[in-house]
């Protein structure tokens, strides 16, 4: 490989490690800041003084925003992973010839013990937003059609 192409790949690997870095920093900031806004909104819904409209609307605001966080978690996936992928090829044997993580993780026989550690955490994240949706979604139709159920 000639030295300018070469240098071409090591500058657009370093540009797209800081681009991938970025996105998963951003990734995994959005969960935590809709964990906080769900338990002010479940807060106004449990709150057995809080009148009929304004509970119905803060379960259905932790609706929309448990939705909004789960598509932008899964849209950040989606940019991460295209990020990885052209990584990879950057990596290939033939350009940068590095190592990647994935080929780490093939070559060693270290594996996750616990299941905590072998299980994806935008799958664990997924289906714990998705709880959220729902618990959401039942407390607007109790809101809505039984007022009285929260005391």
């Amino acid at each position: 490989m000639r030295a300018e192409a070469l240098e071409q790949d090591r500058f657009a690997y370093e540009m797209l490690v800081i681009q991938s870095v970025g996105t998963n920093s951003a990734q995994w900031q959005v969960p935590g800041l809709a964990i906080a806004a769900q338990a002010f909104l479940l807060a106004i819904v449990l709150n057995p003084d809080t009148a009929r409209w304004p509970r119905f609307a803060a379960a259905m605001f932790g609706l929309l925003t448990t939705y909004m966080t789960l598509q932008l978690l899964r849209r950040h996936r989606y940019y991460y992973q295209l990020d990885k992928e052209q990584l990879q090829r950057l990596a290939a044997p033939g350009r940068l010839n590095l190592t990647t993580r994935d080929a780490m993780k093939s070559e060693n026989s270290l594996r996750p013990h616990s299941l905590l550690g072998r299980t994806s955490s935008v799958i664990v994240w997924t289906v714990g937003l998705t709880v959220m949706m729902i618990t959401d979604l039942a407390l607007a139709v109790l809101a809505w059609l039984s007022p009285n159920f929260f005391g």
